[in-house]
């Protein structure tokens, strides 16, 4: 028997209990102008609107009473429990549907665009939601325009996700991807959210009740396209289930579990049992290449923690075939089976990642277009965008030709504060909806570039190429010739203006880190880089089929010789043209569009003198980077420059 885990006879019956296993159905019944609802493993309440008001499990209230918000110091709204928001936006609530509506132990509201309907279950409620919300502004991730948000009570204890992100803390302590998240009390009752996008705690100044200004919410939403009812699961426990009682705490002797110069990754590695639990068994680590998935790594240790002796610490030692980014999880195993599993990301030597071979003509071929756009009438226009005008600042649409003379965009904003200022080229992430509509001025000198073609005012936005794929299998005509002019054209644009004191500064996320990059490998008098999320660095491997985001292979093509058209515009190749003073980085090392080695194969292609910190986030995805390293001095690193052979360059190409 390789393995075991046990809880005491209480909570092992209650957590069977909580399964619905020959339960009754619940009762609902309507008191007021609220519907109570009755269950084996929980007690419910929703509003006259369609607002679940109350979730109580084992004697303990998860849902947070009425809230109240001020968002952006205007006009005070409440909202209770459950509620609707725009997209990203959890301060805009939207009307609910109302008036709800109870047909068996269905219960349903529909009105202002959308339905809400609730499906009470012995030890789960089903949640349904369909059409626009009255208010909803268009996103183009996903439908419907819009997310639930279920507003949860500071009280509580832990939130987990056993299956990949592990413990993320109470209130949450850092971004998290979606999943299946459970939320607990002290004696263990709990809800298991299925589904849910992410799980977020928010202190904010808009936040007027409850007195902590904090807003702890599951968010429910989806990147369904088609517009079908959407389904959510909220799944009541009295008592942990087994992979709720047990938790993996990571330590790492180095920041975002980079191990410069070393050919090991070593974690320390503590088991808890909860709740009166025991587990014996293996704590297993298998993992692979990020990239490179050949490339695997695996070790494992005994472990076995008890009521009596509820923690044990354990060392890891983690040894790959070779330097680079690794993935894997690590897991308690018992009986070969796991029980939980928790995401963990590291590179080993770094500085040692091979750095992507520049084309022979490469600085010939860029050069000649900065020339050849140089030649081109900028024809610049101005137009004041009067609403977005504040005390601080004032808005500007800019229309101007980039490559080939083809019209671009941009929005810039200026400071009416006297003097002279730095200026920052803010450059987009992807798709057609980038930079955004207009904002209101916040008194800084920046400009946010549009890299896609289209007028960035119209609604929906649109463009007359694909800027990332027209033209792919040919070098000279590749659009994104003409988005990497358009970086160079705002940067002189802005240089040029009467408020700028010369200095200009780049930043931007996903794919406008990786422009960022390029901007200042054109523009070598960038000052400073700031990116996080660093995506488009070794676009050629999406081409080969080792990345899973970037351009796509048209259908026929020879990959190499795509990938030779590419690599003219990879942000990793421009990166021995950077003179910046200071560059800062954040990565993290579970993002499929940005993998870290990508990126560090651009940090060892810096010139030597080119100062570059890092903030790696060993946990964080694409969409869940943990911003707050940011802030953080002793989270960043200075990683060695490169430091392999002409002959380890090739190991990748």
């Amino acid at each position: 028997m390789r393995g075991a885990f046990s809880l005491p006879a209480f909570l092992t019956l209650a957590a069977l209990a909580g399964r619905g296993q020959g339960n009754p159905m619940p009762t609902v019944a309507q008191e007021g102008d609220r519907f109570v609802v009755t269950a084996a493993a929980y007690g419910a309440a929703v509003g006259p609107e369609g607002q679940l008001l109350s979730l109580r499990v084992n004697g303990v209230e998860f849902i947070q009473g009425a809230a109240k918000l001020r968002p952006g110091g205007g006009e005070e709204v409440g909202v209770s429990g459950l509620y609707c928001t725009d997209y990203n936006s959890w301060h805009r609530p939207l009307p609910m549907p109302g008036p709800a509506r109870l047909e068996g132990n269905r219960l349903s509201a529909d009105g202002n665009g959308w339905t809400l309907s609730y499906v009470f279950l012995p030890d789960a409620v089903e949640i349904e939601a369909f059409g626009t919300p009255k208010g909803a502004r268009p996103f183009t991730a996903g439908y419907p325009p819009a997310q639930l948000a279920v507003s949860l009570r500071s009280g509580l204890e832990r939130a987990c996700n056993p299956d990949g992100e592990g413990e993320i803390g109470w209130p949450v302590a850092r971004p998290v991807e979606g999943g299946d998240y459970a939320v607990l009390a002290a004696n263990g009752a709990g809800l298991v959210f299925e589904k849910a996008s992410s799980v977020k705690s928010i202190s904010h100044g808009w936040i007027t009740a409850p007195d902590d200004h904090r807003l702890n919410l599951v968010m429910l939403d989806t990147t369904e396209v088609k517009q079908t009812p959407q389904r959510w699961r909220i799944r009541a426990f009295s008592r942990p289930a087994p992979e709720h009682a047990l938790t993996l705490d990571i330590v790492s002797p180095t920041p975002g579990h980079l191990f410069c110069a070393s050919p090991a990754a070593t974690f320390t590695v503590t088991v808890r049992a909860l709740y009166g639990a025991s587990f014996s068994g293996l704590l297993r680590f298998e993992g692979q290449g990020y990239v490179f998935a050949g490339n695997t790594v695996a070790a494992e240790a005994l472990v076995a923690v008890t009521p009596e002796a509820p923690a044990q610490t354990v060392e890891i030692r983690l040894q790959p075939p070779c330097p680079g980014q690794y993935t894997g999880v690590m897991s308690l195993v018992a009986e070969g089976v796991p029980v939980i599993r928790k995401r963990l990301g590291f590179v080993t030597q770094p500085e040692r990642i091979p750095q992507a071979e520049v084309p022979a003509d490469f600085d010939r071929f860029w050069d000649d277009t900065l020339a050849d756009l140089a030649k081109i009438p900028l024809d610049l226009t101005l137009e004041e965008q009067t609403d977005k005008e504040t005390a601080a600042g004032r808005a500007f649409k800019v229309k101007y030709r980039s490559w080939g003379g083809r019209w671009a965009w941009a929005w810039l904003y200026v400071p009416k504060k006297e003097g002279r200022a730095p200026a920052t080229v803010q450059c987009p992430p992807v798709s057609v909806w980038q930079p955004g509509l207009c904002q209101s001025a916040g008194g800084d000198l920046r400009m946010a570039v549009a890299v896609h073609g289209g007028d960035i005012s119209e609604r929906p936005a649109r463009a007359d190429f694909d800027y990332m794929n027209t033209g792919i299998t040919d070098r000279d005509a590749y659009m994104m010739r003409y988005s990497y002019c358009c970086l160079a054209r705002c940067y002189d644009i802005i240089r040029a203006r009467p408020e700028c004191n010369g200095e200009v500064n780049v930043s931007g996320s996903s794919q406008g880190a990786g422009l960022a990059l390029v901007l200042g490998g054109l523009r070598p008098q960038i000052r400073q880089i700031r990116g996080v999320a660093v995506a488009l660095c070794r676009i050629d491997w999406t081409i080969l089929g080792l990345a899973k985001w970037g351009p796509h292979l048209p259908e026929g093509e020879d990959p190499q010789r795509v990938a030779r058209v590419v690599s003219y515009y990879d942000p990793a190749r421009f990166a021995h043209r950077i003179r910046a003073a200071d560059i800062v980085l954040g990565i993290g090392l579970f993002d499929f569009c940005a993998p870290a080695e990508g990126i560090f194969s651009a940090i060892n292609a810096l010139p030597p003198d080119v100062p570059c910190r890092v903030y790696a986030d060993p946990f964080g995805g694409h969409s869940s980077y943990n911003y707050a390293l940011l802030e953080d001095a002793a989270k960043g690193l200075t990683v060695p420059r490169w430091e392999g052979t002409a002959a380890d360059n090739k190991l990748n190409e």
